[in-house]
């Protein structure tokens, strides 16, 4: 799954000191409230294919409890486990602040779509116990604005971070566009049972070229920023570089030092090698 959230260290005798929303839809391509289920297939030789097409289904059925919000009380490990089996029912966030800045001094990119955001205040909220290894789980399960048991809210949802881990490993695996869309294309007598009436519906019915090429740009996007700011990641770059034989130059360019801007230029061990040789004839 757009990531897991990282696990939290519970010390002290802190009393609320985590809380993880619902990010159903708390962006633009929104939610990810809805149960998964896992298909199995039939491991043969003639199936290589199948064992890796995209077998996650969204269920539409709700998860409900006798209270709200749902108490629970567990230890550590035990918490990190049930968290990790709801996270792939439910994709979830931690909860911080984060502010939008230009960079460079360049305009914020307007998105024109209309927002799908509803606010739903599905949370969980994790708290240490004074004097106990235990802690307080409150589990705030009912949604508000969406329903996310009806086919409509799968629609206007983003995939879930299981969707998106799966695309990230067939990306990474080395498949492109044709062959991803290939695993993801149902069998005709698959597609002749899909019916709006049916109690659960596979995501790759879902899944668009966008979905894949931004599984693209995400791989892309880890293999070339190396840091958060461009002027640092250039350095680490200049540095990987250097440590490879490469000759490199990285200056302040005349004229714009206002604007931060700079110069660079590198030169590969075998293009050196090579104007020696010609420099020879």
């Amino acid at each position: 799954m757009s990531e897991f959230p990282a696990r939290q260290e519970f010390t002290g005798d802190l009393n609320i000191c985590h809380v993880i929303s619902d990010a159903s839809f708390l962006e633009t391509a929104s939610p990810s409230c809805h149960r998964l289920r896992l298909l199995s297939h039939a491991s043969t030789p003639s199936m290589l294919l199948s064992q890796l097409k995209l077998t996650i289904e969204r269920t539409f059925s709700a998860e409900t409890y006798s209270e709200h919000p749902h108490i629970m009380h567990m230890p550590k490990d035990e918490w990190e486990k049930w968290f990790a089996e709801h996270s792939i029912v439910t994709s979830w966030r931690s909860k911080g602040v984060y502010r939008s800045q230009p960079k460079s001094g360049r305009k914020c990119k307007c998105n024109r779509d209309a927002s799908t955001k509803v606010q739903c205040p599905t949370k969980i909220t994790v708290s240490k116990l004074p004097g106990s290894e235990l802690l307080e789980i409150k589990y705030f399960w009912e949604h508000c604005n969406h329903d996310p048991t009806t086919i409509r809210d799968m629609k206007e949802s983003r995939n879930p971070d299981a969707v998106r881990t799966w695309l990230d490993e067939r990306v990474a695996e080395g498949f492109n566009k044709k062959a991803i869309q290939a695993m993801l294309r149902l069998p005709s007598e698959e597609l002749a049972e899909l019916n709006v009436e049916n109690e659960s519906l596979p995501y790759s019915i879902k899944v668009t070229a966008q979905d894949i090429y931004n599984a693209v740009q995400r791989k892309a996007k880890g293999r070339t920023i190396l840091a958060p700011e461009l002027n640092e990641s250039v350095d680490i770059w200049m540095a990987h570089l250097r440590v490879a034989g490469w000759s490199t130059l990285q200056e302040t360019t005349p004229g714009e030092e206002g604007r931060g801007g700079y110069t660079i230029a590198f030169v590969s061990p075998w293009q050196k090698r090579a104007c020696i040789i010609f420099s020879l004839f």
